[in-house]
């Protein structure tokens, strides 16, 4: 047997398996678009949820330790709350534009 022969029993051995054959059945099945962007929805809320915390939490703490951190820390922490807000603003728009593709459906 040559080289190539026994690299195309290889590979067809590979996807003829019995453990590939199930793969291919526990594999995901294709999901209508509706649902779709119903989970790309719920993943927005929780990742907004979550950014929402941090970013109340970082202005909770910048309001209580602006006058006792120093000024780099301070300023730091700013600058972390604009980068949290920025994103904040990106994820509501975007879950918006997903809610406008469900509206269409």
């Amino acid at each position: 047997m040559t080289l190539a022969a026994s690299h195309v029993k290889c590979l067809l051995n590979r996807y003829t398996s019995p453990e590939a054959q199930l793969w291919k059945r526990l594999s995901p099945a294709k999901v209508s678009k509706l649902d779709r962007l119903k989970e790309e929805l719920g993943w927005l809320k929780l990742i907004f949820g979550g950014l929402l915390a941090i970013d109340v939490s970082a202005v909770a703490w910048l309001a209580q330790n602006y006058d006792s951190a120093e000024a780099v820390i301070s300023i730091g922490a700013f600058v972390v709350i604009m980068g949290l807000t920025v994103a904040l603003v990106w994820v509501n728009r975007l879950a918006y534009k997903r809610i406008e593709q469900l509206e269409e459906l």
